[in-house]
C-alpha cells in the first residue's frame, strides 16, 4: 500500500520505508480520534451535466473482455506459505503490470528488482455484492470489485469481475467539473492511492489517504463507446483532440469504454498530510483502508490507518454508521465515526468484522502475509486483542467479507520473483 511519489514526496520517506518487521503492541488512541476522523460531506453536482450515454453496473458484468482464471497456475507462486480456499489469476496483461522500479529493491543494492514502468496499474481495493447487498445478488449477477491505482497519470480505475464468468472489464474512475476554458462540463483523473473501496448500494466509496472518502455512483457510469461524442480508442482523460488538430472533439477515458464519475467527498478539513501520523497523538489520520460491517444494525463503513513498523502507533480503525437514507449525504451518521480501536500490530492494509471478530490482514514484504484474527470490545478506544493468525498470500490488501459463504477476499499487489503473483483470493475465516 505504498503511496505514488509524484503526490505525497513529503511524506515518501516514511510511507515508502515499509519492512516486514512488526511492532507488538501500541498506546491506545488519543481522546482526539473521533474529531480527526470526522467528516463532511459535498457534493458534486457536475456528476449529472457530462452529455454522454450511461450504463449499468449489470450490463458492465455482461460485457466482460479480460478472462480471469479460477485456481491459475499463472500467478500461484503468489500465494506463498498461504493456502487460500481458491484464487484467481488475472489476465496476463495485468497479472505482469510492473510497478516502480525504486521502491522494489529488496536487497538494497541500489539495482530496482524489475525495470521501472510508469505505466504499471498496481491493485489495492476490493469489495463485492455481498456488501452492496443485502442479499448478495445485484439483478442476477454475483460479482466483485477490484481497485487500482495508476504509477502515471490515470488516476484509479476499477475491475468488474462476474464471478459467474470470471469475465472482467476496466472502468475508469473520473472526477467531474466545469472547464470554464472549453465552456463545457469535462471530467479529470482522479489521482489518490485508493487503498480501499466499498460497494454499497448505488455508490462506491474509495479511500483517499490524506482527505477522507470519495463517493462514486452506479448510477453515473458513462459509456464512451456508445456516446457518439466519446471515443476508446485515444489517450488522455476527458474532452480531448483525437484529430490531432488542435481540436477537442470527443471524451476519452484512457482507452476504456466505461467511466464512473464521482457524486461527491466526505471529506477532512484540511489534507492529512504531516510526517506526524502515526504518532497516536496528532490530528494526522490517514484513511487506508474501507470495508462493510453488516452484522449490526445500521450496517457499519469500517475505515482504517495503515501505519509501518517503527511507527509510535500500530494505527486506528474507526466505524460510521450507515443510516440508509434515500441519498449518500444521509450516511456515514453525518460523518462522525460511531467507535473506534487502535490495532495490536503494525504494517495493517485492511480490517473487516463479521461482528464476532476483526479480521486484520498484515504485509510482510516480498514474503507471505498474517492475517490476525482479533476481538475489538467496546470500540471506545480500546486497544483490540490478536488471538490468532493464519499465512495469507504475497502482498495482501483490503478485505472484504462475503458473508454467506464465511470467506475473507482479498487482492494482492505484488509480482513474485519476476512472475506473476497477483491474484484474488478467499480464505476462510472458521478454520483457523
Amino acid at each position: 500500500m505504498r503511496q505514488p511519489r509524484r503526490l505525497f514526496a513529503a511524506v515518501a520517506a516514511i510511507l515508502l520505508g515499509t519492512t516486514v518487521a512488526v511492532t507488538a503492541a501500541a498506546p491506545a488512541a488519543h481522546a482526539g480520534t473521533v474529531s480527526d476522523f470526522t467528516l463532511s460531506w459535498t457534493a458534486y453536482p457536475a456528476a449529472d451535466q457530462i452529455p454522454m450515454v450511461k450504463a449499468t453496473m449489470t450490463s458492465v458484468f455482461d460485457d466482460g473482455n479480460h478472462q480471469a482464471v479460477y485456481n491459475g497456475t499463472s500467478c500461484s507462486g503468489g500465494k506463498g506459505s498461504a493456502n487460500p480456499l481458491f484464487w484467481y489469476c488475472f489476465a496476463a496483461t495485468d497479472g505482469s503490470s510492473l510497478r516502480d522500479g525504486p521502491e522494489e529493491d529488496n536487497d538494497k543494492d541500489g539495482v530496482p528488482d524489475y525495470p521501472f514502468d510508469a505505466s504499471s496499474w498496481i491493485p489495492q481495493g476490493i469489495t463485492s455484492v455481498s456488501d452492496a447487498l443485502d442479499d448478495e445478488d445485484w439483478n442476477g449477477k454475483k460479482g466483485l470489485l477490484v481497485g487500482w491505482y495508476h504509477s502515471g497519470d490515470n488516476g484509479i480505475r476499477i475491475s468488474a469481475m462476474n464471478t459467474a464468468t470470471q469475465r472482467y472489464r476496466h472502468l475508469l474512475l473520473v472526477n467531474p467539473y466545469w472547464n470554464a476554458a472549453l465552456g463545457r462540463y469535462d471530467f479529470k483523473a482522479v489521482d489518490v492511492h485508493a487503498g480501499g473501496m466499498v460497494w454499497y448500494g448505488d455508490y462506491l466509496y474509495v479511500a483517499d489517504t490524506f482527505w477522507g472518502i470519495r463517493v462514486f455512483s452506479m448510477k453515473h457510469i458513462y459509456d464512451l463507446g456508445a456516446s457518439s461524442n466519446g471515443t476508446t480508442t485515444c489517450s488522455g482523460i476527458g474532452f480531448v483532440d483525437t484529430n490531432d488538430n488542435g481540436v477537442r472533439d470527443k471524451y476519452c477515458a484512457a482507452t476504456y469504454k466505461y467511466a464512473m464519475v464521482q457524486v461527491g467527498m466526505w471529506q477532512r478539513p484540511s489534507a492529512s498530510t504531516s510526517g506526524q501520523f502515526c504518532t497516536g497523538s496528532a490530528n494526522n489520520p490517514r484513511f487506508s483502508y474501507l470495508s462493510l460491517d453488516r452484522a449490526p444494525t445500521p450496517d457499519r463503513l469500517i475505515v482504517g490507518e495503515y501505519c509501518p513498523s517503527g511507527q509510535t502507533s500500530n494505527g486506528r480503525v474507526v466505524a460510521y454508521n450507515m443510516n440508509n437514507g434515500s441519498t449518500v449525504t444521509h450516511q456515514l451518521n453525518d460523518g462522525v465515526p460511531d467507535a473506534h480501536w487502535t490495532l495490536p500490530v503494525s504494517n495493517i492494509q485492511g480490517a473487516a468484522t463479521n461482528g464476532s471478530h476483526f479480521f486484520l490482514n498484515q504485509s510482510k514484504g516480498h514474503s507471505s502475509g498474517a492475517i490476525h484474527r482479533a476481538l475489538g470490545g467496546a470500540g471506545n478506544g480500546n486497544q483490540m486483542t490478536a488471538t490468532a493468525s493464519t499465512p495469507t498470500p504475497i502482498g495482501p490488501e483490503d478485505l472484504s467479507i462475503w458473508r454467506t459463504s464465511a470467506t475473507l477476499w482479498s487482492v494482492t499487489e505484488h509480482l513474485h520473483s519476476g512472475q506473476q503473483g497477483r491474484m484474488i483470493y478467499a480464505m476462510a475465516w472458521t478454520t483457523w
